[in-house]
């Protein structure tokens, strides 16, 4: 163990405790008096609601596992669908599991480095997969609030998913357009050490590889399609959800909350969501009346099918023998 180590386990320690505590006072300040009113809730869900949604988890890992293909095989090796499937469950797994949040497309990366031809490359594929995912997400939402009407009541919340939503869109084109100049000089404007230069490497094939993907219209085009599917489904998860539980909220609301989940979930506020992902639900579903027991037994149950569907990652995991190398083996 190098004499830096103890530290650096210590401020990551640190940092996990300091998360902890964000959830502990989170779930604290959301939390009602009466915490059985919320069990009293779940207890009435309709348990072919919740089966339903819970089966929507199986239908985005095939949908992540095709947009992951697309992406993956230009300028790459050809990979099968349940390939990427099996590795998607598995990081599924630990981004569910490990305090991160991220653990899992690390997991990701590290699986497909051979078919993408080196981890740089693995590591951009899934950068333009997550950003045209997020992409897609804000623009259904923005589409719905106008759809839906919810511009009218909700005029501040539908400009913020228009704005974003013109922004990534920008941002995917001028990485296309000039990312791979970018790319070409970033190596060079470092210092000469060697420990620099490896990083910028590094850095430069990143960005290279996702500049090559963002330019092809094409493939962005098809990827977007499928990232529109895909948040379709992780939308409809949470409102099978408030379904099952009664609440009385049109679907078309979800579509306007989950963009503002995921973005506070992305954040590393607290342990995976834990605490956040309650604010966000009490919030926003109060805002249209809902009650707080109600809110949080829609965030506590949705949180507990992604539990229990990331268990058949860690199983996948196992089956595999991941750790040992097994992720040589398709």
């Amino acid at each position: 163990m190098s004499a830096g180590e103890p530290p650096r386990r210590a401020r990551r320690w640190g940092w996990i405790a300091l998360r902890a505590a964000a959830s502990a006072a989170l779930l604290a300040y959301v939390w009602p008096r009466d915490y059985r009113a919320i069990g009293r809730v779940i207890e009435s869900a309709d348990l072919g609601w919740l089966l339903a949604a819970l089966a929507l988890h199986a239908v985005g890992v095939w949908l992540s596992a095709w947009r992951w293909k697309l992406l993956l095989e230009r300028g790459g090796r050809p990979i099968s669908v349940a390939r990427l499937s099996a590795s998607y469950l598995v990081g599924f797994f630990f981004n569910t599991w490990l305090p991160s949040g991220f653990g899992g497309d690390a997991v990701r990366a590290y699986d497909t480095r051979r078919e993408a031809d080196g981890a740089a490359r693995s590591v951009g594929v899934i950068v333009i997969e997550r950003g045209t995912g997020i992409l897609a997400l804000v623009a259904l939402g923005a589409l719905v609030s106008v759809g839906a009407g919810w511009y009218r009541s909700m005029p501040g919340l539908t400009a913020l998913l228009w704005i974003t939503t013109a922004l990534g869109a920008a941002l995917l084109a001028a990485l296309g357009a000039y990312g791979p100049a970018l790319a070409g000089r970033l190596e060079s404007a470092v210092p000469g050490l060697w420990r620099w230069r490896r990083a910028a490497g590094a850095a430069r094939a990143l960005l290279s590889t996702s500049a090559t993907l963002s330019g092809d219209r094409a493939l962005v085009a098809r990827a977007l399609a499928l990232g529109v599917l895909l948040q379709l489904n992780v939308v409809m998860h949470y409102a099978w959800v408030g379904r099952a539980l009664g609440v009385p909220v049109a679907t078309s609301y979800y579509f306007l909350v989950v963009p503002v989940l995921v973005a506070v979930l992305t954040l590393p506020l607290s342990i995976n969501g834990i605490g956040a992902r309650e604010v966000v639900f009490v919030r926003f579903l109060g805002a249209v009346g809902v009650a707080r027991e109600q809110a949080l037994a829609v965030s506590v149950l949705a949180f507990a099918l992604t539990l229990v569907f990331s268990v058949l990652g860690g199983l996948v995991y196992v089956a595999r023998g991941f750790a040992s190398g097994g992720s040589e083996r398709a």
